[in-house]
């Protein structure tokens, strides 16, 4: 049962409460960090172009903000999963496009019907914005509902606020699921005689995802701190505030009302049955 609260503790609490808030707020200090580190042990020359310290620090923050709000750990969430309605474009970007998309849309719908009966320059040169515009609203509806599919069998697998909301090891499990999903593709590939092209293009993936374990020989690369710690530590604030919004509330971190995963399920399920034994 949770504990009286005054307004300002309530008030603090939704706040510090939205994970993907916090880690935008905190990331032009993520970016300052992330440079020092590149100029003073990476040695990277300062400047904008490509492979400054300026542009590795620019993408490192994009991937930890990026990472803040689609590649989570409530992705272990079985109904309310990160991006199932909006991968791989944020709410945020939408309305932020939207003043210049909504008048092209507009401009379009009053052009096409004005040119119904002729202008056929006018319909030639306005093809390539409406298909553009057609692929931008067929992304918002096909891709969101991929990634939420591709992330129901993780869900269904583990309790949420479970095993993947544990540091390091949640962002572990999040990495090996998705390349036993390269290994799988990598295998179904090969069956089909594709093997060559499978490796070529999913070899970068599967080296990345190997940069954010110890052991590996990437571990420590720029492309390491590129995509690795990036999530590391957009995992580390997320459940941090998790943790901390818990306490605020005075309710349990991971609340027994939580449908348990299918691991959880067989594990009590062995517990109780050697209890009886």
């Amino acid at each position: 049962m949770s504990k009286d609260r005054g307004p300002l503790a309530l008030r603090i609490s939704a706040l510090i409460n939205n994970n993907v808030y916090v880690n935008w707020v905190l990331s032009p200090l993520y970016f300052l960090v992330i440079f020092l580190v590149l100029k003073k042990i990476y040695h990277l020359k300062s400047g904008l172009y490509v492979g400054s310290a300026e542009y590795y620090s620019f993408l490192s923050t994009l991937v930890y903000v990026y990472a803040s709000k689609f590649f989570q750990p409530d992705l272990d969430h079985h109904m309310n999963r990160p991006g199932k309605g909006s991968f791989p474009i944020p709410q945020e970007l939408e309305a932020l496009l939207a003043p210049v998309t909504k008048p092209i849309k507009k401009f379009i719908k009053k052009t096409r019907s004005k040119h119904a009966s002729g202008g056929r320059i006018v319909k030639i040169l306005m093809k390539p914005l409406i298909f553009a515009l057609w692929l931008f609203d067929v992304m918002k509806d096909i891709l969101p509902t991929a990634w939420n599919l591709y992330w129901k069998p993780f869900a269904y697998l583990f309790t949420h606020r479970g095993v993947p909301h544990w540091y390091v090891i949640g962002t572990w499990l999040r990495i090996w699921y998705v390349m036993f999903t390269l290994v799988l593709i990598s295998k179904f590939g090969a069956l089909l005689g594709h093997g060559e092209l499978t490796i070529r293009y999913l070899s970068p993936l599967y080296l990345w995802c190997t940069s954010f374990f110890p052991w590996e020989e990437t571990w420590g690369s720029v492309g390491s701190l590129l995509f690795a710690i990036p999530i590391y530590l957009s995992d580390f604030f997320h459940i941090t505030v998790d943790a901390v919004g818990s306490k605020l509330k005075g309710t349990p971190f991971c609340a027994n009302l939580n449908p348990r995963g299918i691991l959880s399920t067989m594990k009590n399920s062995v517990k109780a049955f050697l209890r009886i034994g």
